[in-house]
């Protein structure tokens, strides 16, 4: 098979993992506004532009073309949903050749869940051991950086 976009053996790893070990983060429901902040704090750690969000009920959590992301107001308005999507931005446009769910994607996603502080890393590699899901050997972000990780508490919305 093809490393290349067009091919994504990992596709239903991934979903499954998500569905079993990822769902409880699921569960806080964040405002448009605190959403769209992360995305551009994340966008500027990683060196991309700036995302667009909208909500659109699409039944499917969130999708991510052309550096828009939509997300459903019944179950995308999550943090775990941000991060899958703007994994999906940061390697489109840093990693085009890469696979849509493939290991450079995985490790993104982990090091996003990471700065979110949904996710400790330790604990993103052993669920992708677990659902065996491939992780690309080097993190596409310093981790020791201190850009690497957002506040706990973000600042009150004004």
């Amino acid at each position: 098979m093809s490393p290349y976009v067009g091919d994504d053996p990992q596709k239903q790893a991934v979903y499954h993992m998500e569905d079993d070990d990822l769902r409880g983060h699921c569960r806080h429901r964040l405002s448009l506004r605190l959403l769209r902040r992360y995305a551009n704090e994340l966008c500027a750690m990683y060196e991309v532009p700036d995302v667009s969000i909208s909500v659109y009920e699409n039944g499917l959590g969130g999708s991510c073309l052309d550096g828009k992301i939509q997300l459903d107001p019944k179950c995308g308005m999550n943090g775990l949903t941000l991060a899958h999507e703007l994994a999906h931005h940061i390697c489109d446009v840093k990693y085009p050749r890469a696979q849509k769910h493939g290991p450079m994607f995985a490790s993104v996603y982990g090091c996003l869940l990471s700065s979110l502080r949904l996710v400790p890393l330790p604990g993103f590699r052993a669920i992708c051991r677990k659902h065996g899901v491939r992780i690309a050997r080097t993190w596409p972000l310093p981790l020791e950086s201190p850009k690497a990780r957002l506040p706990v508490r973000p600042p009150a919305e004004s």
